[in-house]
C-alpha cells in the first residue's frame, strides 16, 4: 500500500514540474505576444517601406496566440489530473487504514 502512496505523491510532484513547465510557455507566448504589438507599431511608423515586416509581425501573433492557447488547454488538462491524483491518493490512505485495521483485528484474534 506504502508503494502506491509513493506512486502517487511522485505522480503528483511530476504533474506540478510540468504546470510549472507549461507556465514558463505561457510567459513565453505573452511576451512574444508583446514583441509582435511593438513591431506592428514600429511598422505604422515607418510607413509603406516596411509593409513584408507586417505579414511577418502577424503571423508572430499568432503563433503567440496559439501558443498561450495551448499552455492554456495543457495547463487545464493538468489541474484535472491534479485533481484526480490527489482523490487516488486519498483512497489509497483510506484503503490503508481500512487494511491495517483488518491485520489489527485479526492479530487480536
Amino acid at each position: 500500500m506504502n508503494k502506491i502512496i509513493d506512486s502517487m505523491k511522485t505522480i503528483s510532484n511530476s504533474i506540478e514540474h510540468i504546470l510549472k513547465i507549461i507556465d514558463t510557455m505561457d510567459d513565453i507566448a505573452v511576451e512574444t505576444n508583446k514583441i509582435s504589438l511593438e513591431a506592428s507599431f514600429e511598422v505604422n511608423h515607418a510607413g509603406e517601406a516596411m509593409l513584408g515586416v507586417v505579414t511577418v509581425t502577424d503571423e508572430l501573433k499568432k503563433l503567440a496566440d496559439e501558443g498561450m492557447e495551448t499552455a492554456k488547454n495543457a495547463s487545464d488538462k493538468m489541474d484535472t489530473i491534479i485533481k484526480k491524483a490527489h482523490i487516488g491518493l486519498e483512497i489509497s490512505k483510506e484503503l490503508s487504514d481500512v487494511f491495517k485495521k483488518i491485520i489489527d483485528t485479526s492479530d487480536d484474534v
